[in-house]
């Protein structure tokens, strides 16, 4: 903080480190965006917004010519229902489809060429990189050659990059913590985070000659991959520790059952206010048998006796919020 000056009209003004976590804090008449609301114009993006624009490399907005050939959003959910989804077609892309940073084509869905004819105006292409501007805000992926054409939903955006811009330097570069910032700061409405066509237009990237963008892109499929052999070592280890604690602990998981057809005594079907078939499948059931009978040397608490349910609904989830989809269901990570 700086010294507070004697006098009459004393004053005082954070350091720059403090001012990026105030709760109170001004902005000057130029710095005004069009937007009314407070989180828009919380330190942490007006200093972000600073240092992009004091990079080394220029910085233009997505939407500019430098940047992309064209910004398109896919059609409203009137115009594309999921009865008409098909099994065999054009590639239709989801918000799911993109969580990974790449396109699984496994998991895709279909929609029919004529369906596809009319809705041309969200057609994506080899190159074209995808972002999430709805739902689940941030994510992105380049459409892959394999898939030769597509169309995306009302929740993406298609960009098509300009010459000189690499496909997967936009990507990474709009999922990276400067990039995320600025999606999750226009996308904070009142409802839930969303951005329309002309905010994503508006995020600002550097443009690196497009060696220094290589470089970027090799280096981040070199993390990626020995990121994919540690988790790949991490597997290994915890398929370990399963059969280790069931030793440990005394256990004999029941042998697997895929039985689709199957009879649960009444009394059973009372006495856990539970109408679900899949509560009662006899694979769970023989598991819950195994673990009441370890309780003769075991200590088997139920999970509400031993931890603490905490619930604090957020109606605008920030670039901290953790969801589901961030928690990793075979690790925890």
């Amino acid at each position: 903080m700086a010294g507070i000056p004697e006098g009459s009209n004393p004053f005082f003004r954070l350091s720059p480190a403090e001012r990026q976590n105030s709760h109170i804090f001004g902005i000057t008449w130029g710095e005004h965006e069009g937007r009314l609301d407070v989180s828009f114009y919380l330190p942490k993006h007006l200093e972000l917004e600073r240092r992009l624009k004091t990079s080394p490399y220029a910085v233009y907005e997505l939407g500019s010519s430098v940047v992309s050939k064209q910004v398109v959003d896919g059609p409203f959910g009137s115009d594309l229902k999921v009865n008409e989804y098909v099994p065999q077609g054009v590639p239709l892309i989801r918000v799911s489809d993109c969580c990974s940073g790449f396109i699984e084509n496994n998991k895709i869905v279909h929609i029919t060429e004529k369906k596809h004819a009319q809705l041309c105006r969200s057609e994506v292409l080899p190159g074209d990189v995808l972002l999430t501007k709805a739902g689940s805000l941030g994510y992105s992926a380049v459409f892959p050659k394999q898939l030769v054409k597509g169309n995306i939903t009302s929740h993406l955006a298609s960009i098509r990059p300009a010459q000189g811009i690499l496909s997967r330097y936009l990507s990474e570069f709009l999922m990276s913590n400067a990039g995320n910032q600025q999606i999750h700061r226009w996308g904070n409405k009142s409802t839930r985070p969303e951005l329309n066509t002309d905010e994503v237009r508006k995020l600002l990237i550097p443009v690196s000659p497009k060696e220094i963008q290589i470089k970027l892109v090799t280096a981040m499929d070199a993390a990626r991959a020995e990121r994919r052999a540690k988790l790949a070592e991490a597997d290994a280890l915890l398929a370990g520790f399963d059969s280790y604690l069931l030793a440990t602990l005394g256990l004999v998981l029941p042998p697997k059952d895929e039985r689709k057809v199957f009879a649960v005594l009444q009394s059973d079907f009372g006495s856990q206010a539970r109408f679900d078939a899949d509560y009662f499948h006899p694979e769970r059931i023989l598991t819950l048998r195994a673990l009441k009978h370890s309780e003769r040397e075991l200590d088997c608490p139920r999970l509400q006796q031993v931890a603490d349910f905490i619930r604090h609904p957020i109606k605008s989830p920030g670039p901290g919020y953790l969801s589901l989809s961030n928690v990793q269901s075979h690790t925890g990570d």
